[in-house]
């Protein structure tokens, strides 16, 4: 009798540690899904006003920024202190990506997120230094357009 309500107890404990130890798991999982969606929705917001600025399309403009400001405002949420600093060092430089002085930041600001999701640290600067890509990283983010296509060839036709 005595194994019996033994087994019965130690079922009920496993089973409370399960639960448990499975919120945990999922809340942190619905986390990462909604870091994951603040930092793309804000660096597709970001790379958007960019290149509309650049090539003198800013009628949508208003509504591209409400949507920064909501991605921002997600981040300030769910990142960390490291982060946060970068993106209101980014945000003080203009947050526009049109000046030299707004691209260090963003920089930084893209790998603080490849490591708040895990990435190694350093991985995207190390590559810039090292010039492992043959474009670099600053011209492979920062250029409108991949090398073979021409954006005022097709303004022309």
């Amino acid at each position: 009798m005595e194994t019996i309500f033994t087994s019965i107890v130690c079922s009920i404990i496993a089973a409370l540690v399960v639960h448990i130890l499975a919120m945990q798991r999922m809340k942190k999982n619905e986390i990462e899904k909604f870091k994951l969606k603040a930092y793309s929705d804000f660096l597709g917001v970001s790379s958007r006003l960019a290149v509309r600025r650049r090539t003198g399309d800013i009628e949508h403009d208003i509504e591209e920024m409400s949507k920064l400001n909501d991605a921002k405002n997600r981040i300030l949420i769910c990142s960390n202190h490291a982060l946060i600093a970068e993106l209101i060092e980014f945000w003080k430089k203009g947050a526009t990506l049109e000046k030299e002085s707004e691209l260090q930041p963003y920089k930084r600001l893209l790998q603080l997120m490849r490591e708040d999701l895990g990435y190694k640290e350093n991985d995207l600067l190390r590559l810039d230094v090292s010039g492992a890509l043959a474009l670099g990283l600053s011209d492979f983010l920062f250029k409108l357009e991949p090398a073979t296509c021409s954006y005022k060839a097709g303004k022309l036709e």
